[in-house]
């Protein structure tokens, strides 16, 4: 009888049915045999699975790397950031500073005193690779006298000068630049009479 179970393969199966079909359509019976097919029609499904398998490992450990890697690129940016923000502060006040000296009269800005322009900051503890970029304006005309003081911090990843020979490249974030953060302070101070 036809009906026997096959648990082989696929192809054992379709063998059973085109046999029920041939047997249907001449009127004889057919005897199906049980025996396995050959191990030549079963290899390859074990390869299929492992070709899946490193597909799908490959693709998950590519977006986990690419997560991590915009993750620390997020953090680099933030690290520059704040050195930038902290490097213009810091000009502001040195520049304040040399403005209103405590046991001297008040400068002005165009004085020699008063150190305005580009300063790399590669002696000073925390801030590699950072320059900044500092203006002053003072309005004498005003009474009481008014200054306004703003100030550029830049972190990069490579700084084009040094302060022994400044490079103009090196006040602002160019194009050419791999990483580059600027981040701008400005104050306002009068004079007390």
């Amino acid at each position: 009888m036809l009906a026997k179970i096959c648990f082989t393969t696929m192809k054992c199966i379709f063998r059973m049915f085109r046999s029920k079909s041939s047997s249907l359509s001449s009127g004889v019976s057919q005897s199906i045999s049980l025996k396995p097919l050959n191990i030549k029609y079963q290899r390859g499904s074990s390869l299929a699975i492992a070709v899946f398998m490193v597909i799908v490992m490959s693709l998950l450990i590519t977006a986990i790397t690419n997560t991590i890697s915009s993750s620390s690129d997020q953090v680099v940016q933030e690290v520059l950031g704040t050195r930038a923000l902290l490097a213009a502060e810091s000009a502001n006040e040195m520049t304040l500073a040399q403005i209103f000296p405590l046991d001297d009269e008040v400068n002005k800005c165009s004085d020699a005193e008063v150190d305005t322009g580009l300063r790399y900051l590669d002696g000073f503890a925390g801030f590699p690779n950072c320059v900044v970029f500092t203006i002053c304006n003072n309005h004498p005309d005003d009474e009481p006298k008014y200054y306004l003081i703003e100030s550029t911090g830049i972190c990069k990843d490579n700084l084009a000068g040094s302060s022994v020979s400044p490079a103009t490249s090196d006040q602002s974030c160019n194009d050419t630049d791999n990483l580059c953060v600027s981040r701008t302070v400005e104050i306002e101070a009068r004079e007390i009479q």
